[in-house]
């Protein structure tokens, strides 16, 4: 991938967020953006990725369409199942792109979900894995609340909610992105993570900076950030710590970057 070779060049670190469906990758990912933003981080969802590239009239743009038409008359796990190669040339034009622009930390939610795509970026500089580590029972519960708040909301429940797709997901996973992870770990032990996905938000963030650090201590005004109610930071874990959704909600359909100015609807409660 070219664009290994800019990414250690401007020692921009690279994390990945990998685990089972609805185990909570896109939610960490937004909350360390935040706790990060001097280093103008970059979120690159490879469902979203797939989602622009596949709307281009361009070369790779009609091989990821071809490629998705295959797979739907298939197992129905489109992002999972896509060849290999296009993937890792949308992310690789993804990944120069947020270069140029500035961005010095990417954060990657759904990359490397097979051996073939770990094998790509292995020799990537500055990398950590992040796995969050779930059971199906965990994965269908928290698809479970969410298809409640649809309906309380009259809104239509995503397809990746439904019980079947969970566990064909689930099924996914642990065939194809787990033993990639694996072979990661015994290659590169010090770029690889394991979390509870059932912790809280706090501590898997804290757990992640610890190893984004060398020393392993997170500088204080990171961690104070959790911790004053006026910060976005501690408006966000108070969302998604209180079982309110409509905030993640709105946040996913609008696009995190243009939501952080100011209204985040109401402060955390004291003690926070």
């Amino acid at each position: 991938m070219k664009c290994l070779k800019a990414l250690a060049e401007t020692g921009t670190q690279s994390v990945v967020f990998l685990g089972a469906g609805s185990v909570g990758k896109g939610t960490l990912a937004k909350l360390l953006s935040l706790v990060l933003q001097e280093r103008r981080p970059k979120i690159l969802t490879v469902s979203e990725v797939i989602r622009h590239h596949s709307s281009q009239d361009t070369p790779l743009g009609e091989r990821i369409r071809a490629n998705i038409a295959r797979l739907r008359k298939q197992e129905g796990v489109v992002t999972s199942n896509l060849d290999d190669a296009p993937i890792c040339e949308a992310i690789d034009q993804e990944i120069l792109s947020a270069l140029e622009s500035g961005h010095r930390l990417m954060l990657l939610d759904g990359f490397l979900r097979t051996e073939g795509q770990m094998k790509r970026f292995m020799s990537c500089p500055n990398l950590l894995v992040v796995l969050l580590v779930a059971g199906l029972e965990e994965s269908l519960e928290r698809a479970s609340r969410r298809r409640e708040e649809a309906a309380q909301r009259s809104q239509t429940v995503r397809e990746d909610d439904k019980p079947e797709a969970v566990r064909r997901r689930f099924r996914v996973f642990e065939r194809d992105t787990l033993p990639g992870f694996r072979t990661l770990k015994k290659v590169r032990p010090a770029a690889t993570m394991e979390i509870d996905a059932t912790r809280t938000p706090r501590e898997k963030a804290i757990r992640v900076l610890r190893n984004l650090y060398p020393s392993g201590r997170v500088p204080s005004e990171l961690v104070s950030c959790f911790d004053n109610p006026s910060s976005p930071v501690a408006r966000f874990v108070t969302e998604i710590e209180g079982g309110s959704r409509p905030l993640r909600n709105h946040l996913h359909m609008i696009g995190f970057a243009n939501y952080l100015p100011t209204n985040w609807g109401h402060a955390a409660p004291a003690g926070a």
